[in-house]
């Protein structure tokens, strides 16, 4: 296994780490090493100590990102590790007739910093934050294709780097049919991570007058709709 380069702390962190936290900013180094964006680092406490390692973003505000208190000695078998533990999660709570488009990574809370990808079908569309997360997850495209049985994957869409002209598909969540524009389009997308929150509005809205103020995609307004709103 490849050293590390070494990052010291000027800031007491350490209880920080070991709680989870996910991040370390700029201004919380010694010294800001000359490092490529995306390499793996070993951050050290002011006495020396190891306290977590993750990946380098040399152009940021978030200098490190965590992806673990312990010497990561493969990088590609633990982000497959992680991505098929995210999908086997969502894939558990889903029923795919009616859903078909969701978030697959979460980011941080998957222990995936810097990425989130989202499944449209047989699409996944990926955002990444940063270029230390494009450097680090570069073969990420390939990773997701390894990792998605047992979905049908058959493209990897970069969110920052389309070309305008990949089409239009539709997709369901929760029996609601969507159409979605890979090739176009901004933020979060169709923001799937707010499935459970139009579920739920759907719950109070039947017979009720609903204004969706800056709805962007109209989501809610169709969850809304569809449970029996005027």
């Amino acid at each position: 296994m490849p050293v590390s380069p070494k990052v010291v702390l000027r800031k007491n962190l350490g209880r920080a780490l070991r709680q989870g936290h996910p991040w370390i900013f700029r201004d919380a180094l010694a010294d800001v090493p000359t490092i490529p964006s995306g390499a793996m680092v070993a951050v050290a406490g002011r006495d020396g100590r190891s306290l977590a390692h993750g990946f380098w973003d040399c152009t940021g505000p978030i200098a490190v990102r965590v992806l673990d208190l312990q010497p990561v000695r493969d990088a590609r078998t633990l982000v497959c590790d992680r991505l098929r533990q995210a999908l086997a999660k969502r894939l558990l709570r889903l029923d795919r007739a009616k859903t078909n488009a969701f978030r697959w990574v979460h980011g941080e809370g998957d222990g995936l910093p810097g990425i989130h990808v989202d499944l449209y079908d047989q699409a996944a569309v990926v955002r990444f934050d940063g270029e230390g997360a494009r450097t680090f997850y570069r073969n990420l495209a390939d990773m997701l294709a390894e990792c998605s049985a047992p979905l049908c994957l058959s493209q990897v869409v970069d969110r920052e780097r389309r070309d305008g002209n990949l089409g239009e598909i539709e997709v369901r969540e929760n029996g609601i049919r969507f159409i979605v524009d890979l090739g176009r389009g901004q933020k979060g997308g169709l923001f799937l991570d707010q499935r459970e929150n139009r579920q739920a509005l759907a719950g109070h809205a039947a017979g009720k007058s609903v204004l969706n103020l800056y709805g962007y995609t109209g989501g809610f307004s169709l969850y809304a709709a569809a449970a029996g709103a005027i």
